[in-house]
């Protein structure tokens, strides 16, 4: 579903950050407080002042030292001298003091904690407030010593934080004023201006990461997906900086407000700081149903129930079917409860081919699961419908039902339904308006009782009627980013009064839903518009509908480093598709690890099937086909190609290796060094490395010689790319 672009919120971002206090700086004058205290884990130390700030930190075994500087704080606060000490059991040490604002009053105490972890060390936050409710925005804050010619890293969605275009994310950059937001900006007063945000400033993981490549150093502030994250900033200055400002938490006595991060130290790439932050969190990171990698493949939207060339199909790597919305009678009524599986309905809006035409044609229940049974037989999959955040179609103005609420034929009117059953759901902003959304739908909060019950009885339905179908695709998780003046979460705090979350309601009913389909063998996939990875503890993959745009790519890429990730490929004649460099498209989505939208016929505001657009995945197909099961290589410094003469990433797959090689030019071939995963003893004597190019199904033997740890490979290129197999069990793997 298509919806223009919101307008942006640059005034919060800007008021945060330009009223951040310089830091003092390491290389001035003067000299910084000394430190009194010194926390120790592996591969760092960490210096403390007597209250508590960072001023110093000891890195690869004595080999970095640095003036480092860092604390937390409250924006516009003031802090008390007295600063209460208590050294812990396990070395650890916490600092408490009061913080005071003026206008208007507000109070609390503000405790840190730096406890060692067996790999980091934990810097925790918990503000305790005293009288009313209040909020500001909470301060965490590192400075880095530009001298150090370090670089930094996050998981953005551009690394110049453009809006156009496609750059590569794996790419560290020099420090340099940069405002960005995890997910995205929060939605204004404005309640239609909620869709996706596909701009460059977003980042999905809240991780900084500085790097120090002339000896191979590095340290990373990783903030934890488990806290409770509302609306997030994120900044950056040329001068070291980096600061995490957490905005429209509650500050009350009656619920402390926590935060946990965690500062790493490791090697100069990336990789390792993803990787450990993977290792750490592994329930948001992995898929929690292990078949979602059974559906990974090229994807489709499309509500066509007609005949399939199969074969060709497979030879472009698709795999699954996100069914079109189009089935259900309306919006968040996916399943209705007719008297039997043969009783017809209308459908929402569109033919049999799956072309939205006003016309109103009918299905079932034993038609959508015979669809579901038919593509399951060749092999493919379908994902239905479903949607969280939107109900009903053409609600415009307040309802006057004239049937009673438990009719059991209410839900013929959605108008009806939606007033008299879920009235109490539907999303109120803060000045009281209620927000519309395409098809006059209307936003709702699966925090409240009555909605979050009909969508769990929904998909209990989807369990028992659709048995074949493979799970569900959950629809327009931008809507997150509202929040509910109606409801209180007990942690937000927006114009001076409580108001819910509609993230907090997100988590609240995933918590439910995802058990419930992954019992019974269900996956659920999302349409990530709000790209954040404390949204996806139950989602085992990602079909985002902007995947094209690089900057959703990119996002996507980030939260699916080892979950299936699908992208949209439009229609073919936008300037945002395929052309005009169709290699380049393809070579991305590979670099990324990511299935791009296949022809398929009925695909709604998606690429249909023509001469010119098949041809391209028939070409690139058997290479998106060998990254089926695709899980990320996050170990430091894993493929490297000599002289940076093109582009390489590393996923492990079902049998070994595969390294996509990508952005090549006009080179003909390229070395690559790969270091041996720690999950290999050793290379095995006898690996089989093998190339396949785009245009061609037949594999060519690559060159390889192992010396230590080291694979290194000569791989010939065709349009700048080859997809590298590195078989361990070479019968395990047909080239298709």
């Amino acid at each position: 579903m298509s919806f223009t672009r919101m307008a942006l919120l640059p005034a919060l971002a800007a008021v945060v950050f330009a009223s951040l206090p310089r830091a003092a700086r390491c290389d001035e004058p003067t000299d910084p407080p000394k430190s009194r205290y010194a926390i120790r884990a592996p591969g760092i130390t960490l210096k403390l002042t007597e209250r508590g700030a960072i001023r110093g930190v000891v890195l690869a075994n004595g080999k970095v030292k640095s003036n480092l500087i860092g604390g937390a704080r409250l924006l516009g606060c003031g802090e008390s001298k007295a600063v209460a000490v208590r050294k812990l059991p396990n070395g650890g040490i916490e600092f408490t003091r009061t913080i005071t604002r003026d206008i208007p009053k507000g109070q609390c105490l503000l405790t840190e904690r730096f406890t060692p972890a067996k790999t980091s060390i934990r810097w925790e936050l918990r503000i305790r407030g005293k009288g009313p409710p209040w909020t500001a925005p909470i301060i965490t804050q590192l400075d880095w010593p530009v001298t150090n010619r370090a670089l930094f890293w996050t998981a953005w969605d551009d690394p110049t934080l453009s809006d156009f275009g496609w750059r590569d994310p794996l790419t560290a950059m020099p420090f340099a004023r940069r405002s960005m937001w995890i997910g995205a900006p929060p939605i204004g007063p404005d309640p239609q201006t909620a869709c996706n945000y596909t701009g460059g400033d977003a980042v999905s993981i809240p991780i900084a990461s500085i790097l120090i490549p002339s000896c191979d150093a590095g340290l990373s502030l990783v903030l934890s997906p488990e806290d409770v994250y509302l609306d997030t900033a994120f900044n950056t200055g040329a001068e070291g900086r980096i600061v995490f400002a957490r905005i429209n938490h509650r500050i009350s006595s009656a619920r402390p407000v926590k935060f946990s991060a965690d500062i790493v130290a490791h090697e100069a790439d990336w990789r390792a700081a993803l990787g450990w932050m993977v290792s750490r969190y592994p329930r948001y990171f992995n898929p929690p149903n292990p078949r979602a990698d059974e559906v990974a493949g090229c994807a489709a939207y499309s509500a066509c129930e007609g005949d399939l060339d199969v074969a060709k199909l497979r030879k472009m790597a698709f795999r699954v079917n996100w069914k079109a919305s189009y089935d259900f009678p309306y919006c968040g009524m996916f399943i209705p409860p007719v008297k039997n599986d043969y009783e017809k309905w209308p459908r929402f809006d569109a033919d049999s081919s799956g072309t939205a035409t006003g016309a109103r044609t009918e299905t079932s229940i034993a038609q959508l699961s015979a669809y579901s049974r038919r593509l399951r037989e060749t092999g493919f999959h379908v994902l239905s419908f479903f949607n969280v955040t939107e109900m009903g179609l053409e609600l415009k103005g307040t309802a006057a039902p004239d049937l009673k609420p438990d009719d059991p034929e209410l839900w013929r009117n959605p108008r009806q339904f939606v007033f008299s059953r879920l009235g109490d759901a539907i999303v109120e902003n803060e000045a009281g308006r209620q927000c519309a959304s395409w098809g006059d739908q209307i936003v709702m909060d699966a925090g409240v009782a009555s909605y979050r019950d009909l969508l769990l009885d929904q998909a209990k339905r989807h369990i028992t009627k659709l048995p074949a179908s493979s799970g569900i695709c959950i629809d327009r998780m931008d809507w997150l980013r509202a929040c509910n003046a109606k409801a209180d979460d007990a942690v937000s705090w927006r114009g001076g009064k409580p108001v819910r979350a509609l993230t907090e309601s997100w988590k609240s009913l995933m918590s439910r839903l995802g058990p419930l389909m992954h019992a019974q063998g269900k996956v659920v996939f999302a349409n990530a518009l709000l790209k954040r990875i404390d949204l996806m503890r139950e989602i085992d993959g990602v079909y985002h509908e902007y995947g094209h745009l690089g900057t959703c790519l990119n996002g996507t890429a980030f939260l699916c480093v080892r979950k299936p990730a699908l992208a949209w490929t439009p229609c073919v004649g936008s300037e945002t598709d395929l052309t005009p460099d169709a290699d380049s498209y393809f070579q991305r989505h590979l670099y990324m690890g990511v299935y791009p939208t296949a022809p398929f016929p009925g695909n709604d505001h998606a690429i249909l099937p023509s001469e010119w657009a098949d041809k391209w995945y028939l070409d690139y197909g058997p290479l998106l086909n060998l990254m089926r099961g695709k899980k990320w290589v996050l170990e430091p410094h894993a493929i490297e190609v000599e002289g940076n003469a093109a582009k390489a990433n590393l996923f492990q797959v079902f049998g070994g290796y595969v390294a996509p090689i990508t952005f090549g030019g006009k080179a003909r071939r390229v070395y690559v060094i790969i270091r041996k995963p720690s999950a290999l003893a050793t290379w095995p004597k006898r690996t089989v490395v093998q190339a396949i190019h785009p245009g061609s199904n037949r594999p060519v033997a690559v060159s390889a010689a192992v010396k230590g740890n080291l694979l290194r490979l000569t791989v010939p290129l065709r349009r700048g790319c080859a997809m590298v197999y590195i078989s361990l069990k070479p019968s395990a793997r047909k080239w298709e």
